[in-house]
């Protein structure tokens, strides 16, 4: 077994857990086992981090813009005069928003997650506080799977997509933006086509 997919204690904020003991989910057979929980690279929510901090550096940046602008004679006559509890209030409203953008791309991330099972992969989607999606594959109909990585952050991260097709040309699976895509690719194949022999 490579020594990346090596079986750890499952960490909250794991982004790959082999083997993962405190995973369960809702219509789990008695005789099915977690074997793999997957979710989006870490450089993904540092991404949504970074974001939140530019945010919280822009209403910063254009006071001091206005507040430079006005020390220029041409602005200094002007009878533009807003009032403090109004920019209170933006600023307010402004980071409130980029509160809740950065809370709503950490839902995003920690609940959007694949699971592989014993038999089946299993795609969780959180689309929103009160909406979720949840697609499921038995392992033995996998027919191919293929990874790819596409830029510069993909390759320096060693992630990728991973793409999964049955024979029925209608049903893919997608897995975006996984850790160590390469060995993700060949461990959900090996599952397969040990589910693909025991079905037979």
């Amino acid at each position: 077994m490579d020594s990346s997919l090596q079986v750890k204690p499952a960490n909250s904020l794991a982004s790959i857990s082999l083997m993962p003991s405190n995973i369960r989910f809702a219509n789990q057979n008695s005789d099915e086992q977690v074997v793999l929980f997957i979710r989006q690279h870490k450089v993904i929510l540092f991404g949504y981090f970074f974001r939140f901090l530019i945010n919280l550096i822009i209403p910063i940046g254009v006071f001091f813009l206005f507040q430079w602008l006005g020390s220029f004679d041409v602005f200094k006559n002007s009878r533009i005069d807003i009032k403090g509890v109004y920019i209170f209030a933006a600023f307010l409203v402004w980071y409130l928003w980029s509160f809740t953008s950065f809370f709503s791309d950490f839902l995003f991330w920690f609940y959007n997650a694949y699971i592989i099972t014993s038999q089946r992969l299993i795609d969780l989607d959180f689309i929103g506080v009160t909406k979720n999606s949840v697609k499921e594959l038995a392992l033995s109909n996998i027919e191919d799977v293929v990874d790819t990585r596409n830029g510069v952050l993909q390759t320096i991260f060693d992630m990728g997509r991973v793409d999964i097709s049955t024979a029925s040309e209608s049903t893919k699976f997608f897995l975006n933006n996984v850790p160590k895509a390469s060995k993700v690719r060949d461990f959900i194949m090996d599952m397969a086509l040990y589910n693909g022999n025991k079905a037979r």
